[in-house]
């Protein structure tokens, strides 16, 4: 018998060859050598069992391309029963391995990039009550595959004690009110030993908008949770040792102030007395800068409606002996870091202390004002006086006052501008730009 056959029309179009062309080839003529051998061998198994046969196969298509086929093939025979020949059908599945093929690939991508990334895929069956886990999942959790079943209440087993009733209410808000699963716990291992997990996931309906499922991911977060452990602990560390060091320069501080003071009671002359009283005030106000740091949570910068408040009353009680002065004081809810707070501070004990020594006469009575406030990036410091005014004929940029030569070069040091208005007593405005909290 030879090898040669009829076709109908979609297998001539598949081909490319016309069913009168057909006749007389061989299989030889329409594959390679190698496929024509594994046909004639299969064609030669059919006709001695005489049973259908079905087989996945490659033929060359019109355009000598492989497409890959299933071949269902029987044995056909005569009204005497002899055979006639072979029959059978050829349906293309070259698309269909090819999209299967593409799945694998991907699907071996998603797995090494999960895997990689120490992540996970899961999903709850709702209706069913069942979870399943990937292997990545069960080795992210500490189960043993072969001993997790995957019912509901089994997976609690893994999850610590303590979370437990917090992953059952994220599952049920994400089931209520359809938002994304988002919650963190403890796994327990078979080992005891405790790993911190990332759980994320969706809510999936089906067309009645029946919740079936929920698809999600998880990932070990454990080396995190131990590095910021470690960090705050660090963090706690140098803050402590931050705040030990605002204390000590404080205490400093005070120290020369207090020695400053011993001084000054060996001193008869005057001026000399009230050079070391501002020189001590100076201090005051630094020292007073460390003591808030010292006490505060954020020790990178300073509120300073408490500060400014403490300070000036500080200068109120020494300088206004014989002068009834009241203050003002308007400072908005703010904070500076210490680069800005130290100058700032000193400026105002200068402007503060010059006010209180010269703007008001013995018995007489005066408003001091104090204003710190936010305009846009600058912050703007006022300080003003109701009293006699500042000298006409004195230049406060270029003066022999060395209060005046600091706040000028202080000013200078922040980068800001100050101006001077002598027409209702005195008032100093300075602008700097700042980055304050408020």
């Amino acid at each position: 018998m030879d090898d040669t056959g009829g076709s109908n029309k979609a297998l001539e179009a598949f081909v490319g060859i016309t069913r009168e062309e057909l006749v007389g080839k061989t299989v030889f003529d329409l594959t390679s050598p190698e496929l024509a051998d594994f046909y004639q061998l299969k064609d030669k198994e059919l006709l001695e069992s005489g049973e259908v046969q079905q087989y996945e196969a490659q033929v060359k298509d019109i355009h000598g391309r492989l497409r890959d086929v299933i071949l269902n093939k029987a044995v056909f025979t005569d009204r005497q029963g002899a055979v006639g020949g072979l029959i059978g059908t050829a349906l293309d599945i070259t698309e269909r391995n090819e999209t299967e093929r593409t799945l694998r690939e991907n699907k071996a991508q998603l797995d090494l990039a999960l895997k990689s990334a120490r992540m996970g895929a899961w999903h709850w069956n709702i209706i069913e009550n069942k979870r399943y886990f990937d292997d990545q999942v069960c080795h992210l959790l500490g189960i043993d595959p072969a001993m997790f079943t995957g019912r509901g209440e089994e997976f609690f087993q893994v999850v610590h004690p303590d979370d437990r009733d917090a992953v059952r209410a994220a599952l049920a808000q994400t089931i209520e009110q359809d938002v994304p699963y988002e919650t963190d716990y403890r796994a327990v291992w078979l080992d005891g030993s405790i790993h911190h997990i990332t759980a994320r996931g969706r809510l999936v309906r089906d067309n009645t908008g029946r919740p079936v499922r929920i698809n999600g991911i998880i990932w070990d977060i454990t080396a995190r949770k131990i590095a910021e452990e470690s960090l705050k602990t660090s963090l706690g560390e140098k803050d402590a040792l931050l705040k030990e060091i605002h204390h000590r320069v404080k205490n400093n501080l005070q120290i020369i102030s207090s020695l400053l003071n011993m001084q000054s009671h060996h001193i008869s002359d005057p001026e000399g007395i009230d050079v070391f009283k501002t020189s001590m005030d100076r201090i005051r106000s630094m020292a007073l800068i460390h003591e808030r740091l010292y006490g505060s949570k954020n020790l990178a910068s300073i509120q300073f409606p408490g500060y400014v408040n403490d300070l000036v009353q500080g200068l109120l009680a020494t300088y206004s002996v014989g002068r009834k002065v009241n203050l003002n004081l308007h400072v908005e809810p703010i904070s500076f870091n210490v680069d800005n707070a130290i100058p700032l501070g000193l400026i105002i004990n200068e402007l503060v202390s010059n006010a209180l020594k010269h703007a008001f006469s013995e018995g007489t009575e005066g408003v001091i004002t104090v204003s710190l406030h936010m305009k846009g990036k600058n912050a703007v410091l006022v300080v003003s006086d109701n009293g006699k005014g500042f000298p006409a004929d004195v230049d406060f940029t270029d003066t022999q006052s060395l209060g005046m030569q600091l706040v000028v070069t202080l000013v200078e040091q922040l980068d800001g501008a100050i101006e001077l208005k002598r027409d209702k007593g005195t008032e100093f405005r300075i602008a700097f730009e700042a980055v304050a909290m408020r």
